[in-house]
């Protein structure tokens, strides 16, 4: 097995934040489509909690399914699976979150 060096901690730490900001963006660039870019400032709280929420559990559903580990100079079709599968089931884990909020 390979011993982890701190270059390595600091790549998949990097790619977690990198992530985290991807899945914020996403997420507000949707809320603004949905009221076709113009704010209501009545709905900032809901903003803000899905846009927490999501980046917690994408992130978290990513991780767990180990995205982050990925050989990314040689993706293939197994790859996208693999990243379509984790989207799906951190969709699916948010979906059942802000429902039950």
């Amino acid at each position: 097995m390979r011993k982890t060096t701190g270059s390595d901690q600091f790549t998949a730490w990097s790619l977690h934040v990198a992530h985290a900001g991807i899945f914020a963006a996403a997420m507000i660039l949707a809320f603004l489509l949905r009221f076709d870019f113009k704010f209501p400032a009545d709905e900032g709280n809901h903003l803000w909690t899905g846009v927490t929420l999501a980046v917690v559990v994408k992130v978290s559903v990513f991780f767990l399914l180990r995205i982050h580990r990925l050989g990314w100079r040689y993706a293939g079709v197994t790859d996208i699976v693999s990243i379509l599968m984790a989207n799906l089931w951190s969709s699916l884990v948010l979906t059942t979150c802000l429902f039950a909020l």
